[in-house]
């Protein structure tokens, strides 16, 4: 039998210690209007403020090996910029592809710290996990 792993609840996992604010990024808009991110986070962190945001247009640039230049930063600017100033304290990451944007999030955002962190749908909760 071969094992099913999802990527929903190991993303939830992965931002098991935020505190209040959280941001979704998200490949497919569906993915969003399907509210299961939102349900598998609210089940763990009922109160937590959750921001969500398509980003459909990231996964063609990892695919063209494009993760760190003028127009991945771009991009990734202007999907995150409200983002980063609404205060979030935790980016989870809905795609298998984004955290090859690592280096480009960590640009736009700031590097992780103690009150900003970064997790994947791998379930990597920290920094340590992304891959360099």
């Amino acid at each position: 039998m071969v094992p099913v792993i999802g990527v929903i609840d190991p993303a939830r996992r992965g931002g098991e210690g935020f505190t209040h604010r959280q941001n979704r990024c998200h490949r497919h808009r569906a993915t969003i209007a399907s509210g299961a991110y939102t349900r598998a986070i609210q089940n763990l962190k009922p109160r937590a403020e959750i921001y969500t945001r398509a980003c459909p247009l990231l996964v063609p640039l990892v695919e063209e090996g494009w993760t760190d230049n003028e127009i991945a930063e771009r991009t990734v600017t202007h999907y995150l910029e409200s983002l980063k100033a609404s205060g979030i304290d935790t980016l989870l990451l809905g795609c298998t592809h984004y955290p090859l944007l690592r280096a480009m999030f960590e640009r736009v955002l700031g590097p992780a710290r103690e009150d900003r962190r970064f997790g994947d749908s791998r379930g990597g909760g920290g920094r340590e996990n992304w891959p360099r």
